[in-house]
């Protein structure tokens, strides 16, 4: 069995609408020794730039009085009348359709094809492996659709529109989501805070074990199986084989971003009466919050737009695991990040909130636990913090 690539056009050939309308199947003017039982991936040219269709050879050598009529799908009517009489037809039937982005020029460059499509050709065994193993690339599988499915939490199927992908189940994410919220579980990202209603239920959902490393059907487990979260993390969760697990990453994330103060867990409600909000400090900035002689904090670009800046009178810094006192706050304004970053080189004008700190007021020797959304910032009331004394 060989495997082939096959140029099409749709300015000349409509494949696509002929595949449609005569059942998955088309009829191609034979000019290279296919064999029955070739593998046929369908390139469409410019502007798709794309591998659209793989197809199976199911017939060879069709003499043209018996070949499918398809004038109707040529839009060049020129090329089509030229050929008459000269050619024998192969016929290809239909295995499986692909999104328009998984096998992109691009992609395929960067795995392994050289040179241009201009014509017929065998497909490159560098290529190959690709092609007939898209989830092995990790840019390819770290997000994928989820086809409608029955209603038994099964995958694990083949499925016909993503080569060898396998089947997402829609209802198995849509549980995922209602049983466990729609924030990542590795960053504590929510695409509601960040960009209001049009991101509400808006989440990847990761498979703990890859279905294509199963292999098999099998049932689902939503609590043990399905984890929600934001793009970034699941990508970064596929840069190895086998994944990461989601503690693994959680943790780098929070070194990386923390140091050692690792947060608490996200708090469910937010007290009406919050005047206090706790933030958490970078280990290269813990120096002046430690003494109590800070004079600005500043927020990162995802300050929560819940909470309302004009109720906060008060800043507790959270480092190396908890609180330990807090500072009047005497303002709150906007800056840029150019502010924070001084370098004539820096490049970054965005904007950021920043808190103008006052007298601050010891509470505690120890680090004292607070509750923090999102694992960065937590609003609560002066009398909870100083009661927590």
């Amino acid at each position: 069995m060989k495997y082939w690539i096959v140029p099409s056009n749709n300015s000349t050939f409509c494949i696509g609408d002929a595949i449609k309308e005569q059942n998955g199947l088309v009829d191609w003017r034979q000019s290279n020794n296919f064999a029955v039982g070739d593998i046929v991936f369908i390139y469409l040219s410019k502007p798709d730039c794309c591998i659209k269709y793989k197809m199976e050879v199911v017939k060879v050598k069709i003499d043209e009085d018996i070949h499918f009529d398809q004038e109707q799908f040529w839009k060049d009517k020129e090329v089509y009348y030229s050929g008459l009489g000269v050619y024998l037809y192969v016929r290809f039937k239909l295995e499986e359709t692909y999104p328009d982005e998984l096998f992109s020029l691009r992609h395929m460059r960067e795995h392994g094809l050289k040179g241009s499509l201009q014509g017929v050709q065998e497909c490159p065994n560098v290529l190959l492996d690709f092609l007939l193993n898209p989830s092995s690339s990790v840019e390819d599988d770290y997000d994928v659709d989820y086809p409608e499915d029955d209603e038994a939490l099964y995958e694990g199927s083949l499925i016909k529109v993503m080569a060898n992908k396998y089947e997402r189940n829609r209802d198995a994410r849509k549980k995922c989501i209602e049983i466990k919220g729609a924030k990542c579980a590795v960053c504590g990202f929510d695409f509601v805070e960040m960009y209001g209603e049009v991101g509400k239920g808006f989440i990847h959902v990761h498979h703990v074990v890859p279905i294509s490393s199963i292999g098999k059907t099998y049932k689902l487990d939503i609590i043990k199986d399905l984890v929600p979260v934001c793009p970034n993390c699941h990508y970064m969760l596929h840069r190895k084989n086998p994944p990461y697990e989601i503690v693994e990453l959680k943790k780098q994330w929070e070194e990386n971003n923390y140091g050692s103060a690792l947060a608490a867990e996200p708090l469910p409600q937010y007290d009406s009466l919050a005047n206090v909000i706790v933030g958490v400090v970078k280990n290269d900035n813990v120096e002046p919050f430690l003494h109590g002689n800070a004079k600005l904090y500043y927020f990162g670009k995802r300050f929560p737009s819940k909470y309302n800046i004009k109720n906060i009178g008060y800043f507790a810094p959270y480092f190396n695991g908890g609180i330990r006192g807090y500072y009047d706050v005497s303002a709150v304004r906007y800056a840029r990040k150019n502010e924070i970053v001084q370098s004539v080189d820096y490049e970054d004008d965005s904007s950021r909130i920043v808190l103008e700190l006052s007298s601050y007021h010891h509470i505690s020797d120890t680090p004292l636990k607070i509750s923090l959304a999102n694992y960065n910032y937590a609003f609560i009331s002066l009398n909870k913090i100083v009661k927590v004394n």
